[in-house]
């Protein structure tokens, strides 16, 4: 009797521990994003380094709002000054303010929006996006790159005597936020290798 007492004690901690456990594991929101499809590769003329970027509001053939189009801008300059890519990085509120600085400027990083459900509510949202950098002495694309994100609620937890509610998804915002800094680590990381490659072919 004490044997089958300590084993269904055995099991109720076993299956108590599983629960937390789980609870821990599943519910939580989170973001996804997807490996960056390079369609412009860097090459290894390019010092980027030394250059001044500027950066303008995104754009979109989609009805979203130039709010929206305006923060994604700001959030690439943002990412690029945090990684420290480029000699400055100044953003442009309209295309009228960059024509009249546009000889101050190097390089242009310029995107467009190709998909984007902000449903707001907490619940899933994506983007994605094609980004551009081109240079402004010869108006070629040095580089260019393809983003999808996805930001998802957590899932609810069915514990047989009562459910837990997920969590609601991370809003648009952060998941901006977070392709920016995707894409200026791409970058930074792009740089690096083509700097090796330089330095292996001069020796």
């Amino acid at each position: 009797m004490a044997r089958c007492y300590v084993f269904l004690l055995f099991v109720f901690l076993t299956g108590g521990v599983c629960v937390i456990f789980g609870c821990a594991s599943f519910g939580f929101r989170s973001i996804s994003l997807t490996s960056p499809r390079m369609l412009m590769p860097l090459s290894g003329s390019e010092s980027i380094d030394s250059s001044i970027i500027c950066v303008l509001p995104f754009y979109s053939q989609e009805k979203i709002p130039e709010l929206w189009l305006r923060r994604i801008g700001e959030n690439y300059a943002r990412a690029l000054q945090v990684k420290n890519i480029g000699a400055s990085v100044r953003f442009f509120d309209t295309y009228r303010d960059f024509v009249v600085h546009r000889k101050e400027c190097h390089l242009l990083v310029e995107g467009s929006v190709e998909r984007m459900l902000a449903t707001g509510g907490g619940q899933s949202q994506e983007i994605a996006l094609l980004v551009k950098i081109r240079e402004l002495e010869t108006d070629r694309v040095i580089f260019s790159m393809l983003q999808k994100g996805n930001s998802h609620p957590g899932e609810d937890i069915d514990l047989y005597w009562s459910t837990r509610v997920g969590e609601t998804g991370y809003s648009m915002r952060k998941l901006i936020e977070a392709v920016s800094y995707q894409f200026a680590d791409f970058l930074k990381n792009e740089m690096v290798k083509n700097s090796r490659k330089s330095s292996r072919s001069r020796i």
